[in-house]
């Protein structure tokens, strides 16, 4: 099984393919790639990061993570090991 089948078994190939909504894989790691620098900013305190961009963010790295690995530790390589693991175990604020 490749990485291709665990998309498509999670439901999350829609965003991927060109056919819904338009949504390339390159566009979608340039968004992962932003988002990560986002929340590299907020960890510096230069801007706010929302909560539920948190969430996201994690969701996205643990997806990542599963499927494709090599992208994860290039992430990890170019933003820094502890801003990417921060963001993957972030946890939410109480209210």
């Amino acid at each position: 099984m490749g990485s291709c089948f665990k998309a498509i078994c999670t439901g999350y190939a829609s965003a991927f393919s060109r056919r819904h909504g338009g949504v390339t894989r390159r566009a979608h790691k340039r968004y992962i790639r932003g988002l990560i620098h986002r929340y590299q900013e907020y960890l510096a305190g230069h801007t706010k990061f929302e909560e539920e961009r948190t969430n996201e963010l994690r969701g996205l790295l643990a997806f990542v993570l599963d499927v494709e690995p090599d992208f994860y530790n290039r992430l990890a390589l170019k933003y820094g090991a502890q801003t990417v693991n921060a963001a993957l175990h972030a946890r939410r604020r109480s209210r």
